[in-house]
């Protein structure tokens, strides 16, 4: 889809928010960088085995935390969001560290539509770039401000958002969305494209509870 498409496409669509305000918090007395106030805890089941294994079966919760506030205290989680295939995700990056700090998106490239300083509100909505904004998986965000993204979840499958950081990402800072057709099962992309998410292979090693 070329840039200037996206005003259109994304006036056509219906959009969830996500909204990563990065930052720290004491949890169970060591410092973690959390994710809304979610710092990622890695389950004993990889999650791209507990969702090809009977599409998780409750393995992980989908959508416990929240995606569009900071959670009321800090806490470990796998935390997973859910997404609609061919639908648009709104991100908001929000950096609470003193130093820039830098997200990734894996499986997508996304649409860099807005930033500034401060504290974000739903009528900077107006500023966006809708009409050519710069494209990337990568984003920068300084300290003390935002930046926007939109993603067109055109790519069936759960794909991470971490920090770019070593140390915030080791320590919590990422996590997974999740791209559905219809309500959280699984169905793969027959598209031979290399970029998109496959079945894993028949010799496959399990791990965990499976």
């Amino acid at each position: 889809m070329a840039d200037s498409e996206v005003e259109r496409e994304y006036a056509n669509s219906e959009t969830s928010e996500d909204v990563e305000k990065g930052s720290t918090a004491q949890i169970n007395g060591a410092l973690r960088y959390t994710i809304n106030n979610v710092s990622y805890l890695t389950p004993a089941t990889p999650l791209k085995l507990a969702d090809y294994s009977l599409n998780g079966s409750g393995m992980y919760p989908i959508d416990k935390f929240p995606v569009n506030f900071s959670n009321p205290v800090g806490v470990n989680g796998t935390f997973v969001v859910s997404g609609i295939h061919r639908g648009w995700l709104e991100i908001e990056f929000r950096n609470g560290l003193d130093v820039m700090d830098s997200w990734h998106l894996d499986g997508f490239s996304f649409y860099v539509v807005g930033f500034g300083d401060g504290k974000w509100a739903p009528k900077l909505r107006y500023t966006y770039n809708l009409y050519d904004p710069v494209v990337g998986s990568t984003v920068q965000v300084y300290p003390g401000r935002w930046t926007t993204v939109y993603v067109y979840l055109d790519n069936l499958g759960m794909w991470n958002l971490r920090s770019q950081h070593l140390k915030n990402w080791y320590l919590g800072q990422e996590i997974y969305i999740y791209i559905y057709i219809y309500i959280y099962v699984r169905i793969y992309d027959v598209d031979p494209d290399p970029t998109k998410e496959q079945p894993p292979p028949h010799n496959v090693l399990f791990c965990g509870q499976y």
